[in-house]
């Protein structure tokens, strides 16, 4: 059987007569029940969540193994409907993606709930082989532009979150591919013991954050995640700009003199040398930093100039893109997260 019928059918949930169970078998495409693989059990690609709004509802592994395997997930993310997540970021989190439900009166008390997701959004695009690098351009097009499936151009621009997926039956020769750009949803995740997950994506990377308080919508959740000072921030009006799990708020200091007069610092060449690059606080089991100039008053962080994200031997890890805050001062405060778990190498 092909992999597009093994898919549909699973999708669809169409039993086989000879085993009484959703079970069908391709030449690298097979699933079992409620889970659809590529390859083998190392690699679920789909779990079958339940009826939602009147259709079958699945939870997608939206990790990266090979470029075969990627096939198989443009044909799953086609034909089953619902968000896509990192196993192996769930994984790190203590959360089993193929042991998930959604909310119901007979819930089974041995899975966690999805509570809530956002939808994912696809755009159909072609992209182009470098001719001297032999890499494709994720989302690039000859001439220095998107070109969408249905004939219409945007200036080229890389998305900041997302993944292309190619269409099956594609070789690696090939000079354009076909498929798409993955941009996706979120998910609320509910525990057994009551704890409140967020899986999303951030500048291209998965994460996965337990959340300080429970919520009941994906909106609520990333609400929940700014502190008090930021949302305040953001309902005044002021731009606040984002590394990561660090939000930076304007303040009305400009300059150096500036923060010296509020900090009773008496020279400019005093403040300098006291506003030294200091990586802001993390906790012990996260191997990367963020790395900015900076000032500390009580529990208030100041920080200017440009913040960077780096590993142990202070290389730039390329997760998130650097911020330039200008000779503007920022009070910089850290989201609302208990912890977080998050997985590279992921998109293209």
């Amino acid at each position: 059987m092909n992999h597009e019928k093994v898919v549909s059918r699973f999708a669809n949930r169409v039993e086989n007569p000879k085993i009484g169970s959703v079970t069908w078998s391709g030449s690298r495409i097979w699933c079992d029940g409620d889970t659809i693989y590529s390859y083998g059990t190392h690699f679920p690609m789909a779990y079958y969540l339940g009826e939602a709004n009147g259709q079958s509802c699945f939870i997608k592994n939206g990790d990266r193994y090979s470029s075969t395997t990627s096939g198989h997930q443009s044909i799953v993310q086609r034909d089953c409907k619902g968000p896509t997540v990192s196993r192996t970021s769930l994984s790190a989190a203590g959360i089993n993606m193929c042991n998930l439900q959604l909310p119901s009166d007979d819930m089974d008390p041995h899975k966690d709930v999805v509570v809530d997701w956002t939808q994912d959004r696809m755009d159909y695009i072609y992209r182009v082989k470098d001719k001297e690098t032999g890499e494709f351009l994720p989302g690039f097009y000859e001439g220095g532009y998107c070109e969408y499936m249905d004939g219409s151009q945007v200036s080229y621009s890389v998305p900041k979150q997302g993944m292309f997926i190619p269409y099956a039956h594609q070789e690696s020769e090939d000079e354009i591919q076909e498929g798409y750009w993955h941009v996706l949803g979120a998910v609320l995740i509910r525990t057994r013991e009551n704890k409140c997950f967020l899986s999303s994506l951030d500048d291209r990377r998965y994460f996965v954050a337990e959340l300080s308080k429970a919520a009941r919508t994906v909106t609520q959740a990333f609400r929940g995640l700014k502190p008090r000072p930021v949302r305040e921030a953001e309902r005044s009006g002021l731009k606040v700009v984002r590394q990561g799990e660090w939000f930076f708020v304007p303040t009305p200091y400009e300059g150096y003199r500036a923060i010296a007069d509020l900090f009773h610092i008496r020279t400019i060449k005093e403040t300098k040398e006291k506003a030294q690059v200091r990586v802001l606080p993390y906790r012990p089991e996260q191997r990367h930093r963020h790395v900015c100039r900076g000032l500390v008053r009580g529990q208030t962080i100041y920080v200017c100039g440009r913040v960077k994200h780096v590993d142990e031997d202070g290389y730039s890890t390329g997760e998130h893109p650097q911020v330039k805050l200008g000779d503007r001062w920022y009070r910089a405060y850290r989201n609302t997260e208990i912890q977080s778990w998050s997985q590279s190498g992921s998109f293209d």
